[in-house]
């Protein structure tokens, strides 16, 4: 017996009279993206508007909190400045991203071995164009379509136009959440924001076409509901595995947000929305629209069209 069973549950998702919900869900979300991104804007990041990258060796592992505290400082690189641990124990590293300004390298070299008594050797330094940006972010944004419309393409491959229809409107939903996001917390969008978004689509896609294939499969031998029951019973039947996955996967992410560090939580905090939104989307998006697809399409047949 599984441990949560909604599948006996009769929750009107999709009902006429309830409608009015999952379109004001999208509408909102929609109407508030388009609000902050005029009030507000979006934060790019170095790997999209340019700055500095800059390699720094240490001869032992350093103190994060510090590193970060001497690189934010105004008169290094800004509070801006971000940075990332890698290597191992014995050749520790830090990558330090920054936006582009004038920098005494000698000096700031100096000043960090005073400041953590240790040995600190700039091993890299890049400077990242605007232009570079610009190719990164139109590359980025192409990517992001063409996945978009990839996976629109294999629905309506896979199971017809009203599915793939839906499954576009749910991941615009999920699109249009993540930059909400973004922009009303001015979050920084770099790379990890860009695995955000196809993580999102991808996790919500998953969840959709099984509630999908659900829907195709009961409208095959339950001819005697109608669409609004035959979607109702659908989205409860494939409710518990919904739920019971994106908990799952929220727990982790939720750890890795929490004792990940901040680099860690850069990723994982974007994807949290993400899976959320996606798994919203999935029950309160996709389906009713499917439904409302489904209504349309009855009736132009019933005209002839």
């Amino acid at each position: 017996m599984a441990l949560f069973s909604f599948s006996r549950l009769s929750l009107p998702f999709s009902l006429t009279r309830h409608l009015w919900f999952p379109i004001t869900l999208l509408l909102s979300v929609m109407i508030l993206m388009m609000g902050s991104l005029l009030y507000k804007g979006l934060n790019w990041g170095i790997d999209f508007k340019g700055g500095i990258l800059l390699e720094v060796r240490f001869s032992r592992l350093p103190d994060l909190e510090k590193v970060r505290r001497f690189v934010q400082q105004s008169d290094n690189f800004g509070k801006e400045a971000t940075i990332q641990q890698y290597g191992d124990a014995k050749r520790p590293m830090i990558l330090i991203r920054a936006a582009e300004k004038k920098i005494d390298i000698p000096s700031i070299q100096k000043r960090f071995q005073t400041a953590l008594k240790d040995s600190v050797v700039f091993e890299k330094y890049d400077h990242v164009g605007a232009k570079l940006g610009k190719e990164l972010m139109k590359a980025s944004t192409w990517a992001l379509l063409f996945a978009l419309f990839g996976i629109g393409g294999y629905i309506w491959i896979r199971f017809d136009w009203m599915f793939s229809v839906a499954s576009w409107i749910a991941l615009a939903y999920d699109c249009s959440a993540l930059i909400l996001f973004f922009s009303l917390f001015y979050q920084e969008i770099g790379e990890g924001a860009m695995v955000a978004f196809l993580v999102t689509a991808g996790y919500s896609v998953n969840d959709t076409v099984i509630v999908f294939d659900r829907i195709r499969e009961n409208r095959g031998y339950k001819k005697n509901l109608s669409c609004a029951e035959l979607v109702d019973l659908s989205i409860n039947e494939t409710l518990s595995r919904t739920v019971l996955t994106s908990m799952t996967t929220l727990a982790a992410l939720l750890v890795l947000y929490i004792l990940g560090g901040s680099v860690i939580a850069t990723y994982s905090l974007p994807m949290i929305i993400g899976i959320a939104s996606g798994t919203i989307s999935s029950i309160l998006i996709a389906a009713p629209v499917f439904y409302l697809l489904s209504q349309f399409d009855r009736k132009k047949r019933a005209e002839g069209f």
